[in-house]
């Protein structure tokens, strides 16, 4: 509402709407990361893959989330194993093995109460080589 110098008033209305930030529906994968270790004659070979969701500006990580993992073994085969997100969002997978060689590590599925989205994934793959 306006008034002027002799009183004289005027108003208009308008209306403002609030959008308030939606919950994420989705997670993908942000990351994934390999090391090894040796102890005694084995290697540890470590796979660290971290989950978040869609959440803009910044997603946020995804805790409980369970990751499934496929690790293809330098004399040849492989092992799949799972693993939950901690409150970080990331879920750490151990192979052991005796051999030395290269270790590749895979994404192959993320479930959760949100929608794994694939094709957001910033990275699924990574490798280590075992000397």
């Amino acid at each position: 509402m306006a008034v002027d110098t002799i009183r004289q008033t005027a108003s208009q209305s308008i209306n403002i709407v609030v959008t308030n930030a939606s919950e994420p529906t989705t997670m993908h994968v942000s990351a994934i990361d390999m090391w090894s270790a040796k102890t005694g004659r084995d290697h540890f070979v470590c796979t660290k893959v971290a989950v978040v969701d869609n959440s803009t500006p910044s997603p946020q990580p995804v805790a409980g989330a369970t990751v499934l993992v496929t690790t293809t073994l330098p004399k040849g085969g492989s092992t799949s194993q799972t693993a939950a997100t901690g409150p970080d969002g990331t879920a750490t997978l151990f192979v052991r093995s005796p051999f030395a060689g290269t270790f590749t590590s895979t994404v192959t599925d993320v479930t959760d109460s949100l929608t794994y989205d694939p094709s957001a994934n910033l990275e699924t793959t990574d490798s280590c080589s075992v000397p």
